[in-house]
Formats: structure tokens, sequence, C-alpha cells
């Protein structure tokens, strides 16, 4: 009995309540709840404590109603007035007993009575007195108690005003603006306040909503009526149901209790969006009028809705047909049979549909049903390109249907589709390919299979597994491989699954992630000027050059020569040194990708006590006409020479020219235009001891 007083109860507060702001009463005091509406020649309000213990300070204390007069801009034109010469409390058990003693036919006033003053029954003998389940029990009777005077007082005015919650002010002005003020008037400071509330009223016009049938549904022996639960719930309470099978001569109600509607499923509709009340029906197809009243929570009968016509109808589809058979005959034909294992008496007839797929789009082969004794069909034109599926639906004279689950009739095709074009795809650095095609032209055309291989002469592996219905596709591949391309290429199938032939080969080059492997310093030499150092190259074949690499001072490697990996000498120099010191060196190799080898070994190197001298100070090059003129600056002796070295674009170096170091200058005449050179200095000794080199420069 609790849980079906609280339902009703959920739907009643959310009416009363609607207008108020949501509170959390577990975080703040309880709170008067107030409404206020103008009946034409007076106001009246009504209100309600928003807890149980809000009900307690209310009977205790009782309330007070004052009004303030304002003007359209909102400003006061009177002081407050207190309407209540004292404060309002609930009707004694003395009072109560003379009302009804005269009038018993308010029921809700006398539930309101009884919830106020009637005595705890307890809730069964197992229940020791005075013990903790009989206080939870006494403690679960009074919020009961509170619950019904809530909705009583919804639904009677005698009940609200018996419980001090109902306020008629006869001394409204038609035409004026009022602010209405209830409050508690609490006399112990100590007690929890019970928070006052207002309500603004403009007397200029009454206001009584009527009540909309917002649309009905008219079912199997069923008419369900439906109110906007959003609309209905903020104004009324409860509501009265009325039927007319006269033509609207006289109107019965459905529903002799007032009717509530709650947030749960009833008869299968789902009312979080409407207030449901269903009408059952012996007989289909017998009209009748409906309409609808409600009651405001000032426990005012609203005017009646307008009415409606409605009634049950035929909802049930006749069975589907049995035992479908679909099969192509020598002409091209496709004959689709069927038959009916438990015929009805208002069968109308058969439509067929006819669709690409098993589940959807079924396109009717015809407007009009076959008549209700026919079993077979002859489709002329069926698809030739493109799957045939066919559905039977059953049709009754009240146009309901039930639709057969399809059936194929396979038409025999062995032509496959033509190799698919326009192959093209690219990897991203996270290893995600996207590839993509030109659609192809045939109309039975189903799909793709997408294929990969690391090795274009190797197997092909079908990567898409399932049909791929679109002209993109994605793959996710691993870069830390080592591999560096992967090949796709794709086929098409037809609905009969006729396979294409490949289209092309698609080579994509995967973003390199692996460095290559590190070369190694392995020994070393002193020199008169310099250090030799000896090394081994990088075994990876995608080596674009190197570095060679010194440790500073502050422990920091730099770069002191870069080597291009198809003309890095076979043996490199350091000739920018200190006597007495000791060097670090190391050699990276760095890949087309820029990824960079790890250092393999640190050589360290110690130089001798003296450097020779002799220095070039000075390199430069410069195109003059059709020639190139190489100059210098020298410092040393003058019998030394000056080796000068050239090269061109992807070849190694060779001797161009030896000259005496004290010359200057010297010009290459033996060069072709639009041909980019590089050229190097070494100076040596007479005896052939070399002294200095520089870095290569180019004529471009």
């Amino acid at each position: 009995m609790k849980n079906a007083i609280l339902i009703i109860i959920t739907f009643f507060f959310c009416s009363f309540a609607a207008a108020q702001e949501k509170q959390d009463t577990s975080m703040h005091n309880p709170k008067i709840q107030l409404k206020g509406i103008f009946t034409g020649d007076s106001v009246i309000l009504r209100w309600a404590p928003d807890t149980p213990e809000g009900w307690i300070i209310g009977m205790k204390n009782g309330y007070m109603v004052e009004r303030l007069e304002i003007d359209t801009n909102h400003e006061p034109v009177s002081k407050w007035k207190t309407l209540t010469s004292q404060p309002l409390k609930p009707f004694s058990i003395k009072k109560w007993k003379s009302i009804f003693k005269k009038d018993t036919s308010d029921i809700y006033g006398m539930m309101a009575a009884e919830s106020l003053y009637g005595k705890y029954q307890g809730r069964g003998q197992e229940i020791k007195p005075k013990s903790a389940g009989e206080i939870i029990l006494e403690a679960q009777d009074f919020e009961e108690r509170f619950l019904i005077c809530l909705i009583s007082a919804d639904l009677s005015a005698l009940g609200a005003k018996g419980m001090a919650w109902r306020w008629c002010d006869k001394t409204a002005k038609k035409g004026k603006i009022y602010i209405y003020n209830v409050y508690c008037q609490q006399k112990d400071i100590n007690e929890v306040s019970l928070e006052s509330s207002a309500v603004e009223i403009n007397t200029a016009k009454s206001y009584n909503p009527v009540p909309i049938i917002t649309k009905f549904e008219e079912k199997e022996r069923q008419v369900d009526i439906l109110l906007d639960r959003e609309y209905h719930q903020k104004l009324f309470t409860a509501f009265y149901f009325e039927k007319s099978i006269d033509g609207g001569k006289t109107f019965m109600k459905m529903n002799r209790a007032p009717y509530f509607n709650p947030l749960a499923d009833q008869n299968g509709i789902g009312n979080k969006d409407y207030i449901a009340f269903v009408d059952t029906l012996q007989q289909n197809y017998q009209p009748a009028l409906y309409r609808v009243r409600a009651v405001s929570p000032f426990a005012i009968l609203s005017p009646y809705s307008d009415t409606i016509k409605a009634m049950g109808r035929d909802k049930t589809p006749p069975s589907a047909p049995d035992s479908i058979k679909a099969k192509m005959l020598k002409n091209g034909t496709m004959e689709i049979k069927w038959i009916i294992n438990k015929p009805v008496d208002d069968l109308n007839g058969f439509l067929i549909g006819r669709s690409k797929k098993p589940y959807k789009n079924f396109d009717l082969l015809f407007d009009d049903p076959l008549p209700a004794d026919t079993r077979y069909f002859i489709d002329k034109n069926p698809n030739t390109l493109s799957p045939n599926y066919y559905s039977l639906f059953t049709i009754d004279t009240a146009g309901n249907a039930s639709m057969a689950k399809a059936v194929y009739g396979e038409y025999v095709d062995s032509i496959p589709p033509n190799p698919p074009l326009g192959l093209q795809g690219s990897i991203d650095s996270n290893g995600i390919v996207s590839l993509k095609w030109n659609m192809g032209q045939e109309e039975d055309l189903l799909g793709y299979h997408v294929y990969f291989a690391n090795d274009s002469t190797h197997y092909w592996n079908n990567v898409s597994n399932n049909v791929v219905q679109d002209t993109v596709f994605s793959d996710s591949i691993t870069l830390r491989s080592l591999t560096e391309k992967i090949y796709y290429r794709i086929t098409a199938l037809d609905y009969n699954y006729n396979v294409s032939d490949f289209s092309g080969i698609l080579e994509l080059k995967k973003p390199d992630l692996i460095p290559p492997a590190a070369p190694i310093l392995v020994k070393w030499k002193n020199t008169e000027n310099s250090i030799k150092l000896i090394y081994h190259k990088s075994h990876s074949e995608d080596v674009e050059y190197y570095k060679l690499l010194r440790k500073n001072k502050t422990g920091i490697w730099d770069t002191i020569h870069t080597y291009y990996a198809n003309n890095i000498p076979d043996t490199l120099f350091d000739n920018k040194l200190r006597p007495y010191t000791y060097y670090n060196y190391a050699l990276i190799a760095v890949d087309d990708a820029g990824n960079e080898s790890g250092i393999a070994y640190v050589l360290t190197v110690k130089t001798k006590a003296v450097m020779p001298k002799g220095k070039i100070l000075s390199f430069d090059i410069k195109n003059d006409e059709k020639n190139v003129r190489i100059s210098w600056e020298y410092k040393g002796n003058i019998d030394d020479y000056i080796f000068i070295y050239r090269a061109e674009t992807g070849k190694k170096f060779s001797l161009l020219k030896s000259i005496k170091a004290n010359k200057k200058s010297f010009i290459d005449k033996k060069v072709h235009q639009n041909i980019k050179y590089r050229y190097r200095l070494i100076a040596q000794t007479i005896r052939g001891k070399e002294l200095d080199y520089t870095d290569e420069k180019t004529n471009l």
C-alpha cells in the first residue's frame, strides 16, 4: 500500500511544485511551496511545506499571509498588509466533527482530518510496542499521513483549508498586481526555520486552464488517450475521463476516482512524454466520443477539453506465407511459389517485393494485391546483374500486413567485373595506410577485396577479409621492420561473387623509423700536421651522409666534418689541433629519413709535441666567363706544393693539377656549362708529406 501511495504522491508533488525552483532538502531548511490564481472575484492561495519536518513546524506555529501592491515596473504602491489577524492553524478535531456531522460527501476532506488526528494502529503483532521496529514504523506512518494530506488538499478546498494550507483573499481588486507572502511566525529561535514563500498575482484577468487531448491512438479493441505531460503536470493534479456512445448526448465517467498517471509503463504505453489513459473495448469499429476534465491544485474543476472521436480497430495482421520458393525458368523469368498454412477470413491478397539485399529496400512489383486464392507469380524482368531477393506480404481487408522472410532467386551470371582502376595510397608516421580507388561502373558490383604483400613477387594476403563496399580502405602496419616498402592491389566482386583480375600494383614506401647501423673508428695515426682516422663504414644501404664528431671542453660533441656517403674519403683527417692534447672522436651515420645511428666506439688520441708549418689560409672559387678561377692564400715553405682536386656530382675526387704553393691561383679551363664541380686543396712538402687541406667548395 505504501508504494502505491508514494507513486501517486510523486505525481501530485510534481504538479504542485512545478513552478518553484527545485530544493535540495538534505542541504536546506524546509520551505513553503506557494501557488496562487485569480478567479475573477478573489485570489486563492495554496501552499504546503515541502517536508514532513516543515509540516510539524507549520502546525505548531501556524501561517501568516501578507500582501503588497506593485505597479507594472514592480515598484511598490502600498505597504505590506497583513491579511490574517492570527496564525492559521489546522482545524481542531471538534471542528472537523462538526463539519462532517452536517455533510460527509467530501471524502478528501475526511482523509485530511483522519491523517491529522487518526491514531497509529501498529503494523503487526510481531513488532514489540516501543521497540526500535515500532519507532521506525511510526515514523513511516507519519510520513504517509503527510503525503495523504498533500493530495487531499489538492482535491478538496475543505481539506486544504482544514490543513491551514489555503487562503481566499476576497479584498483583491481586479486590474491590480499583488505580491503575496506566506510565512511561519516562529517563536522558538532554536527551532529549525520554515522558509517563507512569495508569489506574484496579476488580477487583470482570471485564469482557469483547460486540459488538451494531445493525441489518441486506435488499437486492437483499445483506445489510448494521451495528454502532454509537461503542460498538464504543471497545471493539474488529477483527471476525469468521460465517454459518450450516443453521439455526445450523454457522457459517462470512465474513472470514478481521480486519475493519477505516474512515470511508469501502462499497457505498453511509454509515459515519459504523455499522461496516458487506456479504454479497453469489447469490440472494434464502434465509434465513441471522449473528453477530459482536470482538477487543479486549488481543488477547482477545469472546463472540459475538446471532444475527440475514436474507436478500436483491427490491428492484427494475417499470417505470413509459408514455404516460399523462387526459381529461374529457362526463358530467364523467375517463378515465385508459396502456400498459406493458416488462412484467415479477412485475407485481401498478396504483394511481392524484390530487393538486392535480403533484409531491406524491397520494391513492390505491382500496386494492387494479387487475389487471396493466388499461390504463384512470374517475375518477367528479374535483375540480371544483381541478386534477386523476394519477400511476400499478406494483406487483410483492414490494411494490416505481414512480411515473410526473403528468399533468394538465383540468376546464373559468370561474367566478372573489370579490374579496379586508380589505386592510390599513403602511409602516415603511425603506420596507418590509407587507400582509395575509382568506383567501378558495373551494375551488379558488390564490392572489393584488398590484398597486400611485403614483396611484389611473393604471396598476396587478403587484408580486408570481408567485402569492402566503398572506394576507401585503411590498414595498420608496423614500421619497425627490415622491409622499406609494402605493396597493395585489389579485386572487384559482383553479387554472384565473380572475381575480377587484380588491379595494378601500388608500391608504398614506409616511413623510416629504424636508424642505420653505426660506423666504427678503428684506429688513428698522428701525422706531422693532423690526426689521421681509419674507420669502417655503416653496412646500412640507406645511409645518406656521415658526421665526424669531436668532443669539446664542455663534454659536448661537435660536428667537425660532414661527408656524403658516396664521396666519403677512405681516411679522415682533423688538422685544427693543439700539441700535447687529448681528443675524443666518434663517427655516426644518418639515413635518408634523417635517422641517426648511435656511437659505436669513441676513439681517444693525443697530438704530437710540435706541429709542422704550412697552412692554407684562404680558399675561393669563382666562375670566370667559361672557366673556373681557383685562388688561395698559403703560409709555408716556398718549396711546398698545392694539389688541386676536382669532382663532378656523384663521382669521386681526382687530381686536377699540382702547383707551387707560392702561386696564388689557377684557372680551370676544362669545364662544361651547367655542370656542378667540387674542388678541394691539399698542401704537401716537396717530399710528399701532407701539411694541410681544405673543405670542398663548389662553382655553382
